[in-house]
């Protein structure tokens, strides 16, 4: 009782204060999906948000819930306790939950909003661990070689002064002078590599920063075309969404602009907000951006603007996407992991082959003398 206190007193104030409460996705899908299986077996909203309250051991979703308790409390919408939490709740889930008030179909919406938010959750996942993957072999495969030319190589080379009259071959010539440079300039090299990472952190930091690098990405090889699958499918899925919400173009592109982090598809949503204003089709802007919404997703799109079936062509170009984005994922690792193997299998043989080399040389001095 005592620590419950502490914790009431102290720690809670704290979070309160500063707003710091995470709520991640998988907590909102968690909320959602839970407040759905209760309002399915007739629980009232508010006694619904209590009992998630009491189940989970998830800060954020404990004060998140009191503070939609209060609202319901007296006598306002879910939709309306949402607003109350602008840090952890868009807009979008705001008038979505809202189109379930409304149309008495909150069960519905609860759970399509769980499952959207897990699968964006799962291809954001997919997305990352395909980047860190690589990302984090070549790390570890650059400090390897680095610790292996300033603290072991050293020693064995110093070895070769020994024996003045031992010739020594031009590979291991190159290895000697590297392990000089790396090794006489530790401190610099640290140094340098600091400031450099604070210069693209400064860099990058800047909307042109950003926009460069947001472009980059899409044209670069491998990781280009996947980034781009992943960002027009999470982009085609938050549409569908808000729209399934009963928004109309205007709003869902403006609601877009807010969700979308790349700078390139803010451009894009800014001309297709430009162009709704001035009576103009979503696929005439669309037509514009191809290195951002493929051709194939164009016609889809224009066929679905122009036959009044916008919905069903977002969810076919999906469904056609999504597969395509399974596939690049399974092909990338096959791909880079083999590419990486090579490189550290390639760094280790030359080193191995200097190394043998000197200790044979040695030998053969040892064995002179």
């Amino acid at each position: 009782m005592f620590l419950d206190e502490i914790v009431d007193k102290y720690v809670d104030k704290f979070f309160r204060e500063r707003e710091l409460w995470y709520f991640s996705i998988k907590e909102k899908i968690f909320l959602y999906r839970e407040l759905a299986y209760l309002i399915e077996w007739w629980v009232a909203i508010a006694d619904a948000v209590l009992v998630v309250k009491w189940w989970t051991d998830k800060w954020a979703i404990k004060k998140i819930c009191e503070v939609m308790y209060d609202a319901l409390n007296e006598w306002e919408t879910l939709s309306y306790s949402m607003t109350q939490l602008p840090n952890y709740f868009n807009d979008g889930d705001v008038n979505i939950v809202k189109s379930g008030e409304e149309s008495g179909e909150m069960t519905k919406v609860l759970k399509y909003l769980a499952e959207e938010y897990e699968f964006l959750n799962k291809i954001r996942s997919k997305y990352i661990g395909a980047m860190i993957y690589p990302s984090l072999l070549f790390s570890v495969a650059i400090l390897a070689v680095f610790l292996l030319f300033t603290q072991i190589l050293p020693g064995i080379f110093d070895m070769i002064a020994w024996f003045p009259g031992i010739k020594i071959p031009a590979m291991t010539q190159f290895l000697i002078k590297v392990t000089d440079v790396l090794s006489n300039n530790v401190g610099s090299i640290l140094v340098w590599t600091s400031i450099l990472w604070l210069l693209w952190f400064i860099v990058f930091s800047s909307e042109e920063g950003k926009r460069f690098k947001d472009n980059y990405i899409f044209q670069m090889p491998l990781v280009g075309k996947l980034t781009q699958y992943y960002s027009l499918i999470k982009f085609m899925r938050y549409m569908r969404l808000l729209m399934e919400a009963g928004m109309n173009f205007l709003e869902v592109f403006i609601f877009l602009r807010d969700i979308m982090g790349n700078l390139s598809y803010k451009t894009m949503i800014d001309d297709i907000i430009t162009g709704i204003n001035k009576g103009e089709t979503i696929w005439s802007v669309f037509e514009n951006y191809t290195d951002l919404m493929s051709r194939d997703v164009v016609a889809l799109l224009k066929v679905g603007e122009e036959t009044a079936s916008f919905e069903s062509a977002l969810s076919n170009a999906i469904a056609m996407y999504a597969d395509e984005f399974d596939k690049m994922l399974e092909w990338l690792s096959k791909v880079i992991e083999p590419i990486l193997v090579v490189f550290i299998w390639w760094i280790i043989a030359m080193v191995a082959m200097s190394v043998f080399w000197v200790i044979g040389s040695l030998l053969d001095g040892v064995q002179v003398q």
